[in-house]
């Protein structure tokens, strides 16, 4: 791992720390690691520091149990508002993060629904080292998306209480990065996970260490 990679890593699992809750059975804590594939940046906002091929490295944080208001059994909705939840990446030092002040994280669970099933998480309450300029934690944007359309993948709606297995996510594993302002002026960071692991408890350790 080379030094940029190293310190982005050390910087992402620092930031994730800062609003992981406390270890507890239900809350789940997940480290990412991927590579970006696309960069579309017209204007030019991001001068070039994100390029295809760059990696990329991540957390995401939830609650097991929290329910689902859907009685649809091949359909979950899983919100997550409190202080303490969410999804950050970093790419060569920049910073892509859930706001831990103003909480607004979804993860989605579709087992079996129109011929496919998928995994995904949205933050829709984020905060960008760089973003358009004139936007707001409104028009920033980071989701993941995995799809199977063989529907093995998921066997139920239930929130795992574990980091998807890639494998087994054929057909889609992207995930977008957006800052916009009224859909006019944007960046999209594009990327692919490669690896997801469920960190137990304290004992897990940050991607650089």
């Amino acid at each position: 791992m080379t030094y940029v990679e190293t310190l982005a890593a050390t910087l992402v699992c620092a930031i994730s720390v800062s609003f992981a809750p406390a270890a507890q059975a239900d809350k789940v804590f997940v480290i990412l690691k991927g590579e970006v594939t696309h960069v579309i940046d017209p204007d030019g906002y991001l001068s070039d520091k994100v390029q295809p091929g760059d990696p990329f490295f991540g957390t995401y944080t939830y609650e097991s149990t929290t329910p689902d208001p859907h009685p649809d059994p091949s359909w979950g909705d899983y919100w997550h508002g409190a202080q303490g939840y969410g999804i950050s990446f970093s790419v060569n030092a920049l910073h892509f993060r859930t706001d831990p002040l103003n909480t607004d994280f979804y993860i989605g669970i579709v087992n079996d629904l129109q011929g496919h099933d998928r995994y995904e998480m949205v933050s829709q309450k984020t905060l960008f080292d760089i973003e358009v300029p004139g936007g707001s934690e409104d028009g920033n944007y980071i989701g993941w998306h995995l799809t199977d359309y063989s529907q093995q993948a998921l066997s139920s709606d239930k929130l795992p209480n574990q980091a998807p297995y890639l494998r087994n996510w054929k057909d889609g594993n992207v995930v977008n990065i957006i800052s916009n302002i009224n859909g006019d002026s944007s960046f999209r960071i594009v990327a692919k996970v490669t690896s997801a692991t469920t960190c137990q408890n304290k004992s897990c350790t940050c991607p650089a260490q």
